[in-house]
């Protein structure tokens, strides 16, 4: 939750100190409210009978952009998100890879980035990328991974495929204000996610 002085922004759903931000929102100290995605909308109509803007996040069109890709090859590159937060999915990506790899009868690399140190075992990883770097590690995947067990919009996987890397995702929430299965994602239950889809 962000504050100015007579509109709240939600951003995220509840992620931390559910009890605390519930209570704020239930105060309702607030002029008007604004959200970044019809999911978040949705939820605090639920909430809180109130009816907030949407107010998108945007995608600077000056840095991500769809790339030229060389010709696919035998061994696919999967992109991903290196976080910690238990929310953030990480301990997924690697049973996902195993099965996607099995059922290929292929090896897959793995590129990420994060703002964390790198993790151990993982080779391509950039620490903090500029926006440039930040596109070229989209644009170097085959295909965006996305974990995420919940988002309130879902900016990495927007911006992935603003440089056109196709998307697979959980039903997370958020990105499902642009992720729309079959057309520019696909889109699982997280149980089928694990089963490498």
């Amino acid at each position: 939750l962000r504050r100015s002085p007579s509109v709240l922004l939600v951003l995220a759903w509840l992620c931390f100190r559910p009890d605390a931000q519930l209570r704020y929102l239930r105060q309702g100290t607030w002029s008007a409210l604004a959200v970044s995605s019809t999911y978040l909308r949705d939820r605090v109509v639920e909430e809180i009978d109130a009816e907030p803007w949407v107010v998108g996040a945007g995608i600077d069109r000056g840095t991500f952009w769809p790339v030229p890709r060389p010709p696919p090859s035998d061994r696919p590159t999967v992109g991903t998100l290196y976080s910690t937060m238990p929310r953030k999915g990480w301990d997924h990506v690697g049973p996902t890879l195993a099965t996607a790899a099995s059922r290929l009868g292929s090896e897959i690399d793995l590129v990420a980035f994060g703002t964390e140190p790198r993790p151990p075992g993982l080779a391509d990883y950039v620490e903090r990328p500029t926006g440039e770097q930040l596109r070229s590690v989209y644009a170097s995947a085959d295909v965006w991974l996305c974990t995420s067990e919940t988002e309130g919009f879902g900016l990495v996987s927007a911006e992935a495929l603003a440089c056109g890397t196709p998307l697979v995702t959980y039903r997370n929430g958020g990105e499902s204000s642009f992720a729309v299965d079959g057309a520019n994602a696909i889109v699982v239950e997280q149980v089928e996610l694990h089963h490498g889809v």
